[in-house]
């Protein structure tokens, strides 16, 4: 059996997204209840060293576009969004809603084929700023780039949330956008 490139990138790519969200109403409503102002989550960082709630959840959004394969395929980074649109919860729900759209609107025949291609880029977005990368094809790309970001961004933005006390658990990450597709909730016996 082999594996469509549309099926390994855009279902899972809406699911995570959509559980990021649900993270987000959560996370607004323990502030809320905590007495605790919305930059105190937003700012938070793992590490001195890390970058903060914000920038996770902009360069899981720029990676979600740019692991969407397609004719006319550009790279987007994180820093590609302007620095306004992420100081809210409202404006970090509506960059998700923008990028669940886009990938909404992706068509399997626009995927599909497209894992042949070479993939190059400039991790900055233009030649010559950040770091350049290729790849082969596609499916190294997704595997050995766009993937393990996308993964670490959401891996941390969640545990940024549990740090500072949002009540998240395994089920919120797995499924907090909405219920698995291929199983039912236990029955009570």
């Amino acid at each position: 059996m082999s594996i469509a490139l549309y099926d390994i990138t855009v279902p899972v790519l809406l699911r995570s997204l959509k559980n990021t969200d649900a993270w987000l109403q959560k996370a607004e409503a323990w502030a809320n209840e905590n007495g605790k102002s919305e930059d105190d989550l937003l700012s938070a960082r793992l590490a001195p060293d890390m970058r903060d709630f914000v920038y996770q959840i902009l360069a899981l959004c720029a990676i979600a576009r740019y692991s969407v394969l397609r004719e006319g395929w550009v790279y987007t980074s994180a820093t590609t969004f302007p620095p306004e649109q992420g100081r809210t919860f409202k404006e970090l729900r509506a960059t998700i809603a923008d990028v669940l759209k886009f990938v909404e609107e992706v068509k399997r025949e626009d995927v599909d084929g497209q894992e042949g291609r070479e993939y190059t880029f400039w991790t900055g977005g233009e030649k010559g700023v950040g770091y350049e990368f290729g790849f082969e094809n596609g499916i190294k790309f997704l595997n050995q780039f766009a993937f393990p970001n996308f993964w670490f961004h959401t891996t941390t933005a969640y545990a940024i949330l549990r740090m500072k006390g949002v009540q998240l658990g395994k089920a919120d990450f797995l499924a907090g956008g909405g219920a698995f597709d291929s199983t039912k909730a236990p029955s009570a016996a």
